[in-house]
C-alpha cells in the first residue's frame, strides 16, 4: 500500500482470535473517522447474524472489502472455516453490501481503487491500451462481472504517452462511459517513458475529472513507481 501511494489507518492481525474477533475490528473501523475503506481477510464469519448486521452498517458509510479463505480447511488448521454453505455466505455478503474478492492481491487492488477514485455512475466501461491481448482479457472480465464494456480501443504497441492521453481524455469525456480501464505494456528499460505515461494519464484525469480510471499493466519500466509519483500531485488513476 505504501509503495503504491496509500497509507494505513490501522492494521490488525487477530490470529486465532483469542481475544479480539473480526466483528470487534469491524465495529472499530465503523466508528473510526480515520478509516475510509475497510479491508478484511477472514476464514470464518463468527456469529453470522452479528457479522451481517455490523457489515451492513459499515458498508453503508464506507466501502467494506472481504477476502474469505477457509472454504476448504486443511487438516490440522487451527481455525475452522465457516460451516455455512458457500451459496449462503455469498448471499449474506451481497445483502450486507460487502465487496467480495478472492485473493489478497485483489483485496489491496480494490482498496486502492475505492480509496482514490470516484464511484462510477453506471456499468459502462471504456477499455483502451497498447496491448490487444490485455484489452480482450479486460473485456471478458467486465462481461463476467455483469458490466457493459465497449469494444477495446487498441492503440497498438507503437502508442506514445501522448496517444494514451488523447484516447483517455476522449473516453472520459464521452457520455457513453462511466469508467475507464487502461491496459498497458510499458516500454522495457525506458524509465522516462514510464514517467511520461504516468504524467499523460494524470493530465487526462485532471482535464476530465469525475470518473474512475484503473490501469492494468505488466509491471515493467517501473510504471508502478511512476504512477505512485503521479498520485502525489493529483487525483490519479489506480494501478493494478
Amino acid at each position: 500500500l505504501l509503495r503504491r501511494g496509500e497509507g494505513l489507518s490501522s492494521f490488525v492481525s487477530a490470529g486465532n482470535r483469542a481475544d479480539v474477533s473480526g466483528n470487534d475490528i469491524l465495529q472499530y473501523w465503523y466508528e473510526d473517522g480515520a478509516t475510509d475503506v475497510a479491508l478484511m481477510y477472514l476464514e470464518t464469519l463468527g456469529n453470522p447474524r452479528k457479522f451481517t448486521r455490523l457489515a451492513r452498517r459499515t458498508a453503508a458509510v464506507k466501502p467494506l472489502v472481504v477476502a474469505l479463505g477457509g472454504r476448504h480447511t486443511p487438516a490440522g488448521h487451527l481455525v475452522p472455516g465457516t460451516r455455512l454453505p458457500e451459496s449462503t455466505v455469498s448471499d449474506l455478503l451481497r445483502q450486507a453490501g460487502v465487496i467480495r474478492v478472492d485473493t489478497v492481491t485483489e483485496l489491496v487492488d480494490a482498496g486502492l481503487l475505492l480509496a482514490g477514485q470516484p464511484l462510477p455512475a453506471g456499468p459502462r466501461v471504456a477499455i483502451l491500451g497498447n496491448s490487444e491481448s490485455l484489452g480482450v482479457l479486460t473485456y471478458d472480465a467486465c462481461l463476467t462481472e455483469g458490466l457493459r464494456p465497449s469494444p477495446p480501443l487498441d492503440l497498438t504497441t507503437a502508442a506514445t504517452p501522448e496517444d494514451f492521453r488523447t484516447a483517455l481524455t476522449a473516453a472520459l469525456a464521452s457520455e457513453d462511459c462511466d469508467a475507464v480501464v487502461v491496459t498497458a505494456i510499458p516500454w522495457v528499460g525506458e524509465r522516462a517513458l514510464a514517467d511520461d505515461l504516468a504524467e499523460a494519464l494524470r493530465e487526462a484525469v485532471t482535464e476530465v475529472p469525475g470518473k474512475p480510471v484503473a490501469v492494468v499493466h505488466v509491471e515493467l519500466g517501473e510504471l508502478v513507481e511512476a504512477l505512485s509519483a503521479a498520485r502525489a500531485t493529483a487525483a490519479p488513476p489506480a494501478s493494478a
